[in-house]
């Protein structure tokens, strides 16, 4: 009942509803489909990867930001031995509105935990800026040879949501607009 799945056709979720029919799957056609131009980024990982990248953290930003609700967002490569849910809501971890797990020396984006976030939060300003960076190094690799004056296309526009995270944390902790 606190499990949603993302998947990348309706097909994908009545397969799954099959098996788990009371599971909470979505899917997001137009996410999946959308044209991506042309860049040394875009070019060398799976379009469907991509896809999911972005997807899954417009999701958590909407679901977070939006409409308020906790969200634990997992990496699809993640195995659990226990209920995390009790350090995260009554231990240290219970204080804070972010709570990623390190993946030395950086955040890992594919494992965090939104909880207790207000739109006007310096939190949901994190996950918003992550989603806009994704969306703009991902759709709008020229923005690279704006950013850096001796770039030369094709630019490297590096979407991956770990660069970007890290990026935005150091951001959020510095005061100051940092791109990697």
């Amino acid at each position: 009942y606190n499990m949603l799945i993302l998947a990348p056709a309706k097909a994908v979720c009545d397969d799954l509803w099959d098996a788990l029919p009371s599971l909470a799957c979505v899917w997001w056609p137009s996410q999946f489909s959308a044209a991506r131009p042309s860049s040394l980024y875009n070019t060398m990982f799976s379009r469907t990867a991509l896809a999911f990248f972005e997807a899954r953290k417009r999701l958590l930003e909407s679901l977070v930001v939006t409409h308020r609700l906790n969200v634990l967002h997992l990496d699809a490569d993640t195995v659990w031995f226990a209920n995390p849910y009790p350090a995260l809501k009554y231990g240290a971890l219970a204080e804070h509105q972010l709570v990623v797990q390190p993946d030395l020396p950086l955040a890992n984006a594919g494992v965090l935990y939104a909880q207790r976030i207000a739109p006007t939060d310096p939190a949901a300003w994190v996950l918003r800026e992550l989603i806009e960076r994704i969306r703009a190094f991902s759709f709008h690799p020229e923005v690279v040879g704006r950013l850096i004056s001796w770039a030369k296309p094709p630019y490297f526009s590096n979407a991956d949501e770990q660069s970007i995270l890290n990026d935005v944390l150091t951001s959020a902790i510095s005061g100051q607009v940092t791109l990697t």
